[in-house]
C-alpha cells in the first residue's frame, strides 16, 4: 500500500496508482494465478484499513461477496450504494454505530458491528458470505471520478467536475421491467443477462417516469468485450447491453467531413506554396515541394496523394490497380466496395452501419482509426466526433508553425479519449493492471491533455517509439463539445511540439527493453526548447488563437480574439502573470496542480505576446530562434543564446506585455 495512509482508499493519486487500484491489482493477480470463486472474495481491513476496505466495497461493490473491517471503528460517509454488500466490524466503536445507523437510514440493515475481538465468528461470518452479483436493486452515486459502475448499471455523468450524479435501477422480472431514475447523467448502460431478464422478449422500460419499450440482442462480441474490461466475471456474464440516452437535444453544430475536405486542401495548398515551402527549408523537385524526410519516403517509392495528402506504398498502389479501396486505416476488395456507398464499414470480419461501428470503436483497444494528411486520430468518440476533432487539429496548424518555425514530418499521431475517465487510464493504466501506463509523469491530472510519452509499438523483438497527444472529446458531458474543441487542438499540439524537438537517444535506447523508469527525465534532458516555449505554443493554439472559423462577413460584430480574452481572464483569475522572474517557470508537477495550470496560462500568454504583440525587438528575437530552428532540422544542435535572447527581449518589453495583457 502506498506510504501515505491517506492514498489507501483513493484509486489514483497524483496520476498514480493509489491503495484501491493496489487492491484491484491483487485480486486480478489472484484471480488470474489460483481457481477463485468469485462470488467468495471478501476484503478484509485491519485497524485503520478498516475504512479502506469500506471504500472498496464502495466504489467497486460487484467485486465482494462482503466487507469486514478487522479490530476498527471503521465508518464512512457515503453508504448510498452499500444496499447490497454485507459488512461486519469488530470492536467498532462511536464512528462505526454511526455508520450502521446511517446505513439503516438509507433502508438496509448490512452492518453488524460485533464487540468481541474473536477471530473466530469472524472466519466464520467469513466463509458464509456469498456474492449477490446481479441484485434487483442497484443505486449508483457518481464520485469524483469513481465509481461510475456499481453490477449491472454504469452511468455517465454530465457534469463529472460536479459529483453527485447518480441513478437507481430495479428489476422487476416478473413483468421482464426495468424502472431507471436519476439526476445528473447522460447515459445508463445496463448490461443485462437471462439469468436477469428474458432477453427474447421485449424490455419495459421506465426512465423517469417515461414508458419505453427495449429490444435487446445477445451478442458474442459484447460478453467477449465485457469479460476482457472487468464488466463480467464468471460468476456474472453479462451477454447483452442496453444503452439509454438521457440528454436534451444539443445545439452544438459539430463540423463534418466537408469540413474536413476543405481544411485538407487548405493545407495542401500551404504545403506546395513556393514562399512557404522555401521560408520552411523544402526543396522543389518536379514541381513538388518536400522536406528531408518526405524526399526520403518519395526516394523508398513512397508517394503523396495531391488532393488528400495521403501518403501510399508501392503495395498501395498495386491494391488500387486492382480495385481496391482504401477505409480508413484499411482496404477492402473491389467486390466489397460498393457496400462502403451505403455508409457500411468493415470491422473484424463484419460489415456495419455508423451506430454498430461506433458502438464497436468505443473501447480503447478498438478506436476508429481515421488518417488525414496531417494527422492520424485514434478515436473511441463517434466518428462525427472524431471528424469535428480532425478539423480543429487543422486549424491550429498555422499558429504552430508560426510559433515554432518548423513542420514536422506529416501525419501526427494523436488520440482522442470519448469520456475522461479513458483517458485517464490511458495515462495511468488500468486500476487492476492490467493496461499498463502510457504515461509516467502524472500530468494528465493538471491539465485537459497530455502527451503519451510511454506509448511504444512492438516490432518484432523491439520498442518503437510512438509517442502522441491525448485529448478528450465527450459529448455525453455538459458543454463536451465546446471543452472538446480545445482539448483536441491541445493533443495534436502536443504532437507537434514533441515532433519537432524529439529525443532521439532516450527513444533509441527504449527499443530493446521498453521505457524504463527513468524514460521520462532522459527524453526532457535532451530536449533543446524550453518547457514555457513549447508547452506555451501548445496552450497557445489549445485557448489564444484567433478563431478562424467565425464569419465575420456573417456575424460581423462577432469576435474572433474571444478565445484570448477568455483565457487572459482565466489567467487573471488564477493568480495572474506574476512577477517577471516567475513568468518562464513551467514545473509541471501534480502535486501542486493549481500552480502548473497557472504556469501553462502564463506561458500562452507568453507566446501570445510574441506572435501578436507587435512588440518589434521580441518579434526580431523570435524570427532569429525559428531561422535557427529551421537550420538545424528536427534534432540538429540549436545555439541557447538564442534561446535566452528571446527571454531577454521579453524582459526588456514588460511594460508592453502587460499592456497586451491587460494588466
Amino acid at each position: 500500500m502506498p506510504e501515505d495512509r491517506e492514498a489507501w482508499s483513493q484509486v489514483v493519486v497524483l496520476g498514480g496508482p493509489g491503495g484501491l487500484a493496489r487492491i484491484l491489482t491483487a485480486l486480478r493477480v489472484c484471480t488470474e494465478a489460483f481457481d477463485v470463486d468469485p462470488d467468495r472474495v471478501l476484503c478484509v481491513g485491519t485497524g485503520e484499513g478498516g475504512n479502506t476496505a469500506l471504500e472498496a466495497g464502495r466504489q467497486f461493490p460487484q467485486r465482494f461477496a462482503g466487507i469486514a473491517c478487522r479490530a476498527s471503528d471503521a465508518g464512512i460517509e457515503q453508504v448510498e450504494v452499500l444496499g447490497n454488500m454485507p459488512i461486519r466490524i469488530t470492536v467498532g466503536g462511536a464512528n462505526s454505530k454511526a455508520f450502521a445507523k446511517k446505513c439503516e437510514a438509507e433502508g438496509f440493515k448490512t452492518v453488524s458491528i460485533d464487540p468481541s475481538p474473536s477471530e473466530g465468528s469472524l472466519t466464520q461470518w467469513l466463509l458464509e458470505q456469498r456474492r449477490t452479483p446481479q441484485p434487483e436493486v442497484v443505486r449508483v452515486v457518481v464520485g469524483k471520478p469513481f465509481p461510475t459502475r456499481c453490477y449491472w448499471v454504469g452511468v455517465a455523468p454530465i457534469d463529472p467536475a460536479a459529483g453527485g450524479a447518480h441513478a437507481t435501477a430495479t428489476l422487476r422480472p416478473e413483468t421482464n421491467s426495468i424502472v431507471l431514475t436519476g439526476a445528473g447523467i447522460s447515459f445508463a448502460r445496463l448490461y443485462l443477462s437471462d439469468e436477469m431478464l428474458d432477453l427474447d422478449k421485449p424490455i419495459a422500460l421506465e426512465v423517469n417516469g417515461e414508458m419505453r419499450e427495449e429490444k435487446v440482442h445477445r451478442s458474442f462480441r459484447v460478453t467477449r468485450e465485457n469479460l476482457l474490461d472487468g464488466i463480467s466475471d464468471p460468476g456474472a456474464i453479462y451477454t447483452a447491453q442496453l444503452v439509454v440516452d438521457l440528454r436534451a437535444p444539443g445545439e452544438f453544430a459539430l463540423p463534418g467531413p466537408e469540413d474536413l475536405a476543405s481544411a485538407t486542401a487548405t493545407l495542401m495548398a500551404s504545403l506546395q506554396d513556393p514562399v512557404q515551402a522555401e521560408a520552411r527549408g523544402w526543396v522543389e523537385r518536379n514541381g513538388e515541394w518536400s522536406s528531408p524526410e518526405e524526399r526520403a519516403r518519395i526516394r523508398s517509392g513512397d508517394r503523396r496523394d495531391p488532393t488528400t495528402g495521403l501518403w501510399s506504398t508501392r503495395a498501395d498502389r498495386k491494391r488500387e490497380s486492382r480495385g481496391a479501396m482504401r477505409v480508413d486505416d484499411d482496404w477492402v476488395d473491389a467486390e466489397d466496395a460498393e457496400r462502403l456507398k451505403d455508409r457500411f464499414f468493415p470491422i473484424g470480419g463484419d460489415w456495419c452501419d455508423l451506430a454498430e461501428a461506433n458502438r464497436r470503436h468505443t473501447r480503447l483497444d478498438t478506436p476508429w482509426v481515421i488518417p488525414t494528411a496531417f494527422a492520424t486520430v485514434h478515436a473511441t468518440t463517434d466518428r462525427s466526433t472524431a471528424i469535428a476533432a480532425l478539423v480543429n487539429m487543422a486549424r491550429t496548424i498555422p499558429d504552430l508553425e508560426r510559433a515554432l518555425g518548423l513542420v514536422p514530418p506529416l501525419p501526427l499521431d494523436v488520440i482522442l479519449a470519448r469520456t475522461e475517465e479513458q483517458a485517464d487510464r490511458l495515462a495511468f493504466g488500468a486500476p487492476d493492471g492490467r493496461r499498463a501506463p502510457l504515461h509516467g509523469a502524472g500530468r494528465h491530472v493538471i491539465y485537459g491533455g497530455y502527451f503519451a510519452e510511454r506509448r511504444f509499438e512492438r516490432d518484432g523483438s523491439k520498442f518503437v517509439y510512438d509517442g502522441a497527444g491525448v485529448g478528450t472529446w465527450n459529448a455525453e458531458v455538459l458543454h463536451g463539445d465546446a471543452f472538446g474543441v480545445h482539448s483536441s487542438r491541445l493533443a495534436y499540439a502536443l504532437s507537434w511540439v514533441d515532433a519537432i524537438d524529439p529525443s532521439p537517444k532516450a527513444s533509441k535506447a527504449a527499443r530493446k527493453d521498453g521505457p524504463g523508469a527513468d524514460f521520462l527525465g532522459e527524453r526532457e534532458a535532451e530536449k533543446r526548447l524550453p518547457g514555457w516555449l513549447t508547452w506555451g505554443a501548445a496552450v497557445y493554439a489549445e485557448r489564444f488563437y484567433r478563431d478562424t472559423s467565425i464569419d465575420l462577413k456573417a456575424s460581423p460584430d462577432a469576435n474572433p480574439w474571444w478565445t484570448r480574452a477568455w483565457s487572459i481572464s482565466n489567467l487573471e483569475a488564477a493568480g495572474g502573470l506574476g512577477g517577471m522572474a516567475e513568468v518562464f517557470q513551467v514545473n509541471m508537477d501534480p502535486a501542486e496542480a493549481k500552480k502548473a495550470r497557472l504556469q501553462l496560462l502564463r506561458a500562452g500568454a507568453l507566446v501570445a505576446f510574441i506572435l501578436d504583440g507587435d512588440c518589434g525587438p521580441v518579434r526580431e528575437a523570435h524570427t532569429a530562434l525559428k531561422a535557427a530552428l529551421i537550420e538545424a532540422g528536427l534534432d540538429g544542435p540549436m545555439d541557447p543564446q538564442l534561446i535566452s535572447d528571446l527571454e531577454e527581449a521579453i524582459r526588456a518589453h514588460e511594460k508592453e506585455l502587460r499592456a497586451f495583457l491587460g494588466a
